[in-house]
């Protein structure tokens, strides 16, 4: 397993992270936005089925804003 010690030597490590959330959907949405979910409003609770977009549309996401810059 040399090759995973090489890996680990030229790695980043993060020691002291914190997620937005204690679940996906919106920690998911917190890093799309760069908004906390008391911000953007998702909760663990929210609804991924409904016919409702999980975020308010006058949120804008990171791929909205680079898409409009022409990335």
């Amino acid at each position: 397993m040399e090759w995973l010690a090489s890996f680990a030597a030229a790695s980043t490590s993060f020691v002291d992270e914190t997620a937005p959330a204690g679940s996906t959907v919106p920690s998911v949405c917190s890093l799309l936005t760069g908004l906390l979910p008391s911000h953007h409003g998702v909760s663990p609770s929210s609804d991924m089925r409904g016919d409702r977009p999980l975020l308010i549309p006058a949120i804008r996401t990171l791929a909205e804003i680079l898409k409009a810059q022409g990335y």
